[in-house]
Formats: structure tokens, sequence, C-alpha cells
């Protein structure tokens, strides 16, 4: 059996699918209850990006990879992961955005995974 997972408004949107290819979705409200759901299945794959950068606006090499890999179609799937800086930002624009745009554009993904 394997989960997928992605961030939704609510909490955590997990779809299992099991060996005869049947699909079960469910949400939950913090990624502990998703965990005592579904510790024992055989993985569990959270879409969010990991190893973010530590500063600067530079994008990371495996985005890049995965866009290529996804072609034009679908590239645009491939959010930008802000710098570790934005993350924990207490107030303000973090610093890690060059552009106005590039901003505008990483908060409104963030208050949509929200």
């Amino acid at each position: 059996m394997f989960v997928g997972v992605d961030g939704c408004r609510v909490g955590w949107l997990a779809v299992l699918l099991n060996e005869n290819s049947n699909c079960k979705v469910d949400v939950f409200p913090d990624v502990f209850s998703l965990w005592n759901r579904y510790k024992s299945t055989l993985l569990i794959l959270i879409d969010i990006p990991i190893g973010l950068r530590k500063r600067g606006n530079e994008e990371r090499k495996c985005d890049k990879k995965a866009r290529q890999l996804l072609g034009h179609r679908r590239s645009s799937s491939v959010f930008p992961a802000p710098c570790r800086t934005a993350i924990y930002a207490a107030g303000g624009p973090p610093v890690c955005f060059q552009h106005p745009a590039e901003l505008r554009f990483m908060l409104r993904v963030m208050r949509e995974q929200t």
C-alpha cells in the first residue's frame, strides 16, 4: 500500500492506493493524525519541498531538473521553494526574494497550501 499526501486548506489530504489499485481518500487535521493512521503502509509520499536553501534566490537544481523531466506541459507544477529565511521570517518580506513578482507568487502559493 502507498499513500500520497499533499497540504490542503484544512490539513493534509491523503490518498491510499492498495494492492488492488483501489483508492481511499482521507483528510487529516495534522501530520501526526495521518502518521497514526498510515504508519504501517509501505510508503508515505508527501508533496513538500525538502532541502531548502539557506538564503538567496537561486533556484534549486532539483527543481530545474524536475521541470526538465516533466516537460513544457507539466513543468509549471514544480513550484519554487522558498529559502529557509522566508519560512522563519517574523515579519516583512523575506530577504531571499529578489523581485516583487516572486514574493507575490510565493505568498499566494503559501496561502493556498495552508
